[in-house]
């Protein structure tokens, strides 16, 4: 009888005398198998035909090594010499299915006898996803342990009691106290005098409780030094729901605090720019009251600020406040800035026009909770508009639809020009009788400033040339000495066969017209004014939280300034470049000081938190309304040209001219200067290195103007 004859009979003979006990084994839900010292299987169970994916007769015809991941092949083999030694095996295996996955499996062996012949039986149950939990847990306790040990902020675990069992080492850094000394309850020893009973109270008071602490308290070292810190503590819980410890964090705010204080300052200084402003300026919230407004408009309603602050419109306003109130709410429920409202306004000195700009005021989210007001009382701007629109309507009436002063005036082919007719009413305009100037036309020539003439006699000779309409501006100047500005217009009514053409027009004075343009230029001027003063102490306000790089954001300012007239940019897009630059860094605001002022290598998380600077700073003027894209370019500021910069990584076209001359005054102006990190590597390094990398990661055209600004004209740092 061959092997394999023999085989197959002990085969039928175990599924026979064993029939039983097979079709038991077979309803289990652990796989069974049956086989040899030679690896060859005997019997295998439903669960194990459906756990390797082989029918029965296909797994008869496989060696036991077959069924295992390659590379355990050797580790079977040496199982089976384990149970012909001693009887008995566990362990864990990989196996393979028939379709090549694999999966992990905790196997039994014992040594059996049927009909005196020893086989091996095994047991396996499938533990892929067991140690795939318990690789995760070892993954997350391994995390945990990098975080606590990295962590930038304090950790810290107690018992059920709030007694302190674990602290990391910056929790020690931070409180001045060993993990010894912190035990149990001895870090509240560390506490400053001042905060200890009341943190002692609160913390026992809070370890009877289910829910969360939060708490700002000083710890004192030996030195005397005082450390801020804000800590937040969490219950931990069993299974059952039961608080079996607290985590807790600490956090160093001890810069925090000083830059409140700073902060402060700078709001009152703030206010003072606030209060300085000759517009009135009000913030209102949603709920219609008037949380805030500067000393203009308190000064307009004859009271203090204080008497404003915190009270209703309507006690202010009664007749307009519904009205006020319509607008308010249309700019907060859409989020979109209202401008030029036109409207009436009670103040001391009666009923006054004024025209104001309504802007929706945001929280840190980006969430309209107010609305921010500017006012400017137009009164007599808009009764010299209405006057001038009176005037005009009588001139309309008289002059059967022609405004001004009525003329009809002839030039020749010669370019002889003559008034053959003009209204009665010259001697209120020039001065002069109207016969007089039909008799000679030079009398208001030589009236017209010396400036203007050219330009007039162009006017008029293009006009005839064209055959248009002729609409030019031009100044006379009075026998007393007054400045008048005209605006003379008129149409072709004849062109003569000698080549005299006739033109029929008014001209009329727009002196008061022009003096109020030149009011309102003047009136945004100063509002200019305000906004670079504003910009200036937010840029002072940043660079007070740093003092490695205190005029660091004045310098790039002033150097970016340098590099935009060098490139022959206009002057108002120069002005706009130059305030981006002084408030480039405001984003840095919100990186802690500790890693600003690292002496040594930034990690990679410290790193990517100096790089949110720019977004950070982005956030913070987005919507505010400047007459250049400041956001934009403090956004884009560490953009590169081939698209290696943060944070959008935008390349060449897509970054901001302004952005890119930021970028190389930035980085010249790093490196020249000294670093927590480094002293000044000097002016020559850092041309090098721009020099180096321009067309790569700087413009071109921007480093090679500002080479000439350092090497040929003699530019330097203030």
């Amino acid at each position: 009888m061959n092997g394999q004859t023999a085989l197959q009979e002990l085969r039928e003979r175990f599924e026979k005398d064993l029939a039983f006990r097979v079709k038991l084994l077979d309803v289990t839900a652990d796989s069974l198998i049956i086989y040899n010292f030679d690896g060859e299987t005997i019997y295998i169970n439903n669960a194990g035909c459906r756990m390797l994916g082989y029918s029965r007769e296909e797994l008869f015809k496989l060696h036991l090594t077959d069924l295992v991941a390659s590379g355990y092949r050797d580790f079977a083999r040496q199982q089976i010499e384990i149970l012909k030694t001693k009887g008995f095996a566990e362990f864990e295996i990989t196996q393979k299915r028939r379709d090549g996955s694999e999966f992990i499996t905790e196997i039994r062996s014992s040594i059996i006898e049927v009909d005196d012949e020893k086989l091996i039986m095994g047991f396996a149950h499938d533990i892929t996803e067991r140690k795939k939990m318990e690789n995760e847990l070892r993954e997350s306790e391994e995390r945990f342990r990098n975080f606590a040990l990295l962590s930038p902020v304090g950790i810290f675990l107690t018992d059920a009691n709030g007694h302190y069992q674990y602290v990391n080492k910056r929790w020690c850094e931070i409180s001045g106290l060993s993990p010894l000394e912190a035990s149990g309850e001895g870090w509240l020893k560390g506490l400053a005098p001042d905060d200890r009973e009341r943190i002692r109270a609160a913390w026992n008071q809070f370890i009877q409780t289910d829910g969360k602490w939060i708490a700002e308290f000083r710890f004192r070292d030996q030195s005397a030094k005082v450390t801020w810190v804000h800590s937040i503590v969490t219950p931990l819980h069993d299974e059952q729901g039961k608080v079996t410890g607290f985590l807790g964090t600490n956090a160093d705010i001890t810069e925090s605090k000083i830059a409140d204080e700073k902060s402060r300052k700078a709001q009152d200084e703030l206010q003072t720019i606030f209060d300085s402003s000759p517009a009135m300026i009000f913030y209102k919230d949603k709920n219609n009251i008037m949380v805030r407004v500067n000393k203009a408009y308190a000064e307009a309603l004859e009271l203090t600020p204080d008497k404003i602050n915190g009270r209703p419109t309507a006690e202010f306003f009664p007749v307009n406040a519904e009205k006020y109130w319509h607008d308010d709410l249309q700019v907060i429920n859409t989020g979109i800035p209202m401008l030029n409202i036109i409207e009436p306004m009670e103040t001391k000195y009666g009923l006054r026009t004024v025209r104001t700009d309504k802007i929706p005021y945001r929280d840190e989210k980006g969430n309209v909770i107010g609305v921010i007001g500017f006012v400017l009382d137009i009164t007599e701007r808009k009764q010299a508009e209405e006057k001038l629109q009176r005037s005009q309507k009588q001139l309309i009436e008289v002059t059967s639809g022609i405004p001004g002063l009525v003329y009809e005036f002839r030039i020749t082919k010669d370019e002889v020009m003559d008034l053959p007719f003009v209204s009665g009413n010259t001697r209120d305009l020039f001065k002069i009788d109207s016969d007089d100037l039909k008799k000679d036309f030079r009398l208001i020539w030589n009236m017209v400033v010396p400036e203007d003439i050219g330009s007039l006699r162009q006017s008029i000779l293009d006009a005839t040339r064209k055959k248009e309409c002729w609409t030019h501006e031009f100044r006379i100047k009075m026998p007393d000495g007054t400045i008048k500005t005209l605006l003379g217009q008129s149409r072709i009514i004849n062109c003569q066969d000698d080549g005299t053409t006739i033109f029929a027009g008014t001209l009329f004075d727009i002196t008061e017209h022009k003096q109020i343009e030149e009011k309102l230029k003047a009136s945004c001027a100063q509002q200019q004014k305000i906004l670079e003063g504003m910009i200036n102490a937010l840029a002072v306000t940043t660079e007070n939280r740093d003092p490695y790089t205190a005029g660091h954001q004045r310098r790039v300012a002033d150097l970016a300034y340098h590099i935009g007239r060098e490139m022959g940019l206009p002057e108002e897009q120069v002005q706009g470049l130059k305030l981006a630059g002084l408030i480039h860094d405001i984003g840095k605001i919100s990186i802690p000081l500790e890693i600003l002022n690292k002496p040594g290598q930034l990690s990679e998380a410290e790193f990517t938190l100096i790089k949110g600077h720019s977004q950070v700073g982005y956030e913070i003027l987005k919507n505010i309304e400047f007459a250049w894209p400041i956001a934009q370019i403090v956004l884009q500021h560490h953009e590169r040209i081939n698209g290696s910069g943060y944070p959008a990584k935008i390349s060449d076209r897509d970054i901001l001219l302004e952005s890119k001359i930021i970028s190389v005054a930035d980085v010249i102006e790093a490196m020249a200067s000294d670093r927590p990190y480094r002293p000044a590597l000097g002016i020559d390094i850092a041309l090098s290195e721009v020099n180096q990398k321009k067309g790569q990661l700087y413009d071109r055209q921007v480093v090679d103007v500002c080479n000439k600004l350092f090497r040929e004209k003699g530019y330097k740092f203030a």
